[in-house]
Order: C-alpha cells, then structure tokens, then sequence
C-alpha cells in the first residue's frame, strides 16, 4: 500500500504516475472501455500525455486527481477512480467523480468501492460542497456506480457535441 491516498475494505488508490502507462494500456487503448469517452481508445504515446498533462497536472493543480486503483490482496491494478475539474455549459469548474476499469474487474463493486471512497474522502477531508458525475445515458454500468454513490441527475447538458446526464451530490 505504498503512497495510499485513500484505503478500503479490498483497495488501495495511489497517485498516477508515468510508470502506469503500460498498465493503462489495456484500459484506455480497450475499445469497450473507451466507448464513452470523448477520446475513444489510445495509444501508449497518447496515454502518455494524458497522464502529464492532465492527470499529473492535476496533482499539482488542484491537490488531487485520477488516481490508479489497485487491489490490497495481490497488487492487481485495476484501473483508475478520482476527482477531476470539469467546465460544463460555462458554468464555473466542477469536481467530477470518473472512473475506468480494465473489463475482467467489471461487475465486482470495484468502482463502486473505489469511488465512494473519493466522494467521502471530497466531503469529509477535502470540504468539497458538491460532486457531480457525467455519464452518457446509454452507459448503464457507470449510471449504477452514479446511483451507488446516492447521485441522481440534476440535468441534461452536451459536453464535447454529445448528450450527457449530469449526476450530482451534495455533502
């Protein structure tokens, strides 16, 4: 559990680094995975520059970030689970909840541990209001991890030319 930010029952989840991007490879280079992003799958070079330039970025930005998921009984990673900022329909920025998992750990409560984790660790030690949750309608696993967290839609919106449902909570 080597630099845990956040701890549960089965998972630790740790900053990203640049070291992780042969791991991400199976998770955003997976078509399925990436069905729903605004960037369909990558390559290495690109997961690359996404880990500088946005999730490390954000470290340094904002104090937290996507962080990697990794389970405690054999040092699995399983994806990646975190805060982001968000602009949506030129409001002010947002702290979104998002997650990605490599396809054999769907299905498990993984992203639903991991991310409950991250909206008590916003609430409770980072005094964050509120948190919301883009998702596209058809994308019903991550519209459950959504409801899990006690999220419900607060609207509709278009985010990058698409139709999205914005989920939110407060504190």
């Amino acid at each position: 559990m080597k630099n845990a930010i956040l701890q549960t029952e089965r998972l630790y989840l740790r900053k990203l680094t640049l070291d992780d991007a042969q791991a991400l490879l199976p998770i955003l280079g997976d078509e399925e995975v990436m069905r729903f992003s605004i960037s369909g799958p990558m390559d290495l070079d690109e997961i690359k520059v996404a880990l500088k330039d946005g999730f490390m970025k954000s470290y340094e930005t904002y104090g937290f970030g996507r962080y990697a998921v990794i389970r405690k009984s054999d040092e699995a990673f399983l994806g990646f689970c975190g805060p982001s900022m968000q602009k949506l329909d030129g409001q002010g920025a947002l702290v979104e909840i998002g997650y990605r998992f490599a396809p054999g750990y769907w299905g498990k409560g993984y992203a639903s541990e991991a991310a409950l984790a991250v909206k008590e660790y916003l609430f409770n030690d980072l005094n964050i209001p509120e948190c919301i949750s883009i998702i596209e309608p058809a994308n019903t696993r991550s519209i459950r991890v959504a409801e899990k967290l006690g999220m419900t839609v607060l609207k509709q919106a278009k985010y990058y030319g698409k139709i999205v449902n914005v989920y939110h909570i407060k504190r």
